[in-house]
């Protein structure tokens, strides 16, 4: 799969996904900007010639472990893939830069 395929099918499950859901109702998501914004392929140290794929989903607390799972185990049903879910919180960059900026 290349890296606009991946991207587009982390979409695709993602407007699948039912925000009221027990396991998802909790996590401090942003429903309405939510996607996929980068793919890459990470190369392995160890064991060698191996290689990973992290994928970055925007408007998602990086500490929403339980969406990545879903959207990991989802895509792996879906396409019989691994993939590495990486979130960002583009809210907090923004206040942050804003802070350094006024500082």
């Amino acid at each position: 799969m290349t890296g606009k395929e991946i991207a587009e099918g982390i979409d695709e499950i993602i407007k699948s996904l039912d925000k009221f859901d027990d396991v998802l109702k909790n996590e401090a998501i942003n429903w309405g900007d939510l996607r996929c914004i980068s793919v890459n392929e990470c190369k392995c140290i160890y064991p060698e010639d191996d290689f990973e794929i992290v994928a970055t989903v925007s408007e998602v607390a990086p500490e929403s472990y339980k969406f990545a799972k879903v959207i990991q185990d989802k895509f792996k049903e879906k396409y019989n893939f691994d993939i590495e879910i990486k979130m960002e919180w583009w809210v907090c960059n923004i206040v942050i830069l804003i802070v350094n900026i006024l500082m």
